[in-house]
């Protein structure tokens, strides 16, 4: 048991003023008897554990322990019974309400005069608020050491102050080798006027956020960074230094430069480039995806590709992503896609998967090649070589009749066959065809002439009613033999400058055409006249006619066209197209008319009139 003790007013000088002290103390301080049993209990205790010294005065010190701390406890006694003093020691208090406290304590024997142990006097301090600041200080240090930026501080005089890891990687020096440096160290010279900037800053209470610059490496090389610098301020708000956190954006600026020239190559490209998402919607639409189908990048980018789909080629894109998705390309798929204006364009198609840094796949990108003009020419080439396999075909069968026929009157003359007055029909029938030979054979030269640029007249000074008079003359023997009548209505000497030659060969063709596509009986009507500075030459028949809607295909080479009966006539659909031409070179102009099957054809030639 503790002596009896004095009463306050009977204390000495000292005892009054250690009791004041006791009283006023932060700290709490309290006193037990070697067993345990609190004796004494100071306001700071009573606002630490919210015990009154009512509550706790008498009762074990076991009301503050937690029970798994009660063993520690005892343990302590034991030691301060063996004349101890523990200093210092960290453990856990427990408060009237339940709450915990992270104490630091310090715990010492009570000696009477004779040095003997008659109590126990502890003090504790609530450290609880220290402790979470030392662990979020050391959860901050970990997070600083372990970051992939460099994280720096230094004092207003740029003095370096702390230096992480990532800093020792990124820049070169150790800390142990910059610590208490001046930044400048890694600031190129001519550079340090930043650093000048950036303090001025600071210790303005401002920050630097973001700043693009350039840092030099302890080997000398250049590191380009983006920095972030921040005031360092006491509990007060004075500021004693900055922080700065260093990127290396060096393989960033490497990208962007990457990017942007990938950029220029994607934006100037002849061929559409886009990308989608895996539900087809559109990310990016370069400048010549606009041109081919019409909708600018902010029009479409947001959008379904299937905007540019024709509806019944749907399917195609649903094909085309399960495809993506499975991480396989699309190459060189031809297809169809509609332009903004409702037209349609013949493309090219490849689509390969976007993926992600992991591998994932998270789009598409597409290529499309306009082949319109390739599938024209495609076509066109087809069409040619359609058409040449039939002129081959019609040249084969024009060349076999006349030939055929020269041929069999020939051996009929060799062997004597022919009677009395056979011979002279004979040698007719030869000239004849001979002369068509020699008509086809001609036509298909002039066409190759034409075809190659070749082709040139030679323009003299001629009488037009003459040419056609003579084309007229050439053509009656064969239009009388068919039992066809020609009228020619006579017609005055009209002088134009022109190749006699080539405007006759219009008018036989003419002629000839009139002849073929009319039957026994009818007629055909030849007629010139003067209208003004021009000649107008007129072929009509009563023949087989020309739907209207062949009239716009007569010129054309190669082209027949076809009877009311359905028949095929023969030739080589030539002679037309050789007559719009020589009247082109002679700076006139023809043209066909028809009322319809049945009812007929007539062809105007006009030509300039005068003399050169």
């Amino acid at each position: 048991m503790l002596p009896d003790r004095a009463p306050m007013n009977t204390l000495d000088p000292v005892s009054l003023h250690l009791a004041a002290i006791v009283q006023s103390s932060d700290d709490a301080i309290i006193s037990t008897t070697t067993s345990g049993v609190i004796e004494t209990w100071n306001p700071a205790a009573q606002r630490m554990f919210g015990y009154s010294p009512a509550d706790v005065v008498g009762r074990s010190i076991d009301v503050i322990i937690p029970e798994e701390r009660r063993r520690e406890e005892r343990q302590l006694l034991e030691r301060i019974r063996n004349g101890e003093v523990i200093s210092h020691f960290d453990t856990t208090g427990l408060t009237e309400s339940g709450a915990r406290l992270q104490l630091s304590i310090s715990i010492s024997p009570v000696l009477t005069p004779a040095d003997e142990l008659f109590g126990v006097a502890r003090i504790a301090r609530d450290v609880s608020a220290q402790r979470a600041l030392e662990r979020e200080a050391l959860r901050l240090a970990a997070i600083v050491d372990s970051s992939d930026d460099a994280i720096v501080s230094k004092d207003l005089n740029g003095i370096v102050q702390t230096w992480n890891r990532a800093a020792e990687r990124m820049f070169g020096y150790a800390a142990a080798e910059i610590v208490g440096q001046s930044i400048t160290l890694i600031i190129p010279r001519d550079r340090l006027d930043e650093e000048t900037y950036v303090l001025d800053r600071i210790r303005l209470g401002q920050r630097v956020e973001h700043f693009q610059t350039v840092r030099r490496r302890k080997d000398g090389s250049a590191l380009s960074i983006s920095l972030t610098v921040s005031p360092i301020r006491t509990a007060s708000g004075t500021v004693i230094g900055a922080s700065k956190i260093a990127r290396d954006i060096s393989g960033e600026k490497a990208f962007e430069r990457e990017a942007r020239r990938l950029a220029a190559i994607v934006d100037s490209s002849d061929d559409a480039i886009a990308s989608k998402d895996l539900n087809g919607v559109v990310q990016t639409w370069n400048r010549a995806a606009e041109r081919m189908f019409g909708y600018t990048a902010q029009e479409i980018v947001g959008r379904p590709i299937t905007t540019i789909i024709p509806r019944e080629r749907w399917p195609e894109e649903d094909l085309v992503l399960s495809r993506i998705r499975a991480g396989r390309s699309v190459e060189h798929f031809d297809t169809v896609r509609q332009r903004k204006d409702g037209s349609l364009v013949e493309i090219s198609l490849s689509v390969s998967p976007i993926r992600a840094a992991d591998g994932r796949v998270i789009g598409a990108s597409k290529i499309a090649r306009d082949i319109s003009a390739q599938k024209r020419m495609a076509r066109e080439l087809e069409d040619a070589s359609r058409v040449k396999d039939e002129f081959l075909a019609t040249l084969s069968h024009e060349l076999r009749t006349p030939l055929n026929a020269v041929l069999g009157y020939t051996r009929m003359l060799r062997t004597g066959q022919l009677t009395s007055g056979g011979p002279e029909r004979a040698i007719e029938v030869i000239e004849r065809n001979a002369n068509l030979l020699s008509q086809l054979v001609a036509d298909v030269l002039d066409v190759s002439r034409i075809v190659t640029g070749k082709i040139v007249i030679k323009p003299t000074q001629c009488d037009l009613a003459s040419i056609v008079a003579s084309a007229v003359d050439s053509m009656r023997p064969t239009a009388d033999a068919k039992g066809v009548s020609i009228d020619e209505l006579a017609a005055p000497a009209v002088p134009v400058k022109c190749d006699g030659d080539r405007l006759q060969q219009v008018f036989w063709n003419l002629l000839s055409n009139a002849v073929k596509f009319t039957p026994s009986g009818g007629r055909v009507a030849v007629q010139l006249t003067i209208n003004g500075g021009r000649a107008e030459v007129q072929v009509s028949d009563s023949g087989v006619g020309i739907r209207r809607d062949l009239l716009p295909y007569v010129f054309q080479r190669f082209w027949q066209g076809e009877g009311v009966d359905g028949r095929v006539h023969g030739g080589l659909g030539l002679g037309l197209a050789l007559a719009r031409h020589f009247v082109e070179l002679h700076g006139g102009t023809i043209r066909a008319a028809s009322a319809g099957e049945g009812q007929g054809a007539t062809f105007t030639v006009t030509v300039p009139v005068g003399r050169g």
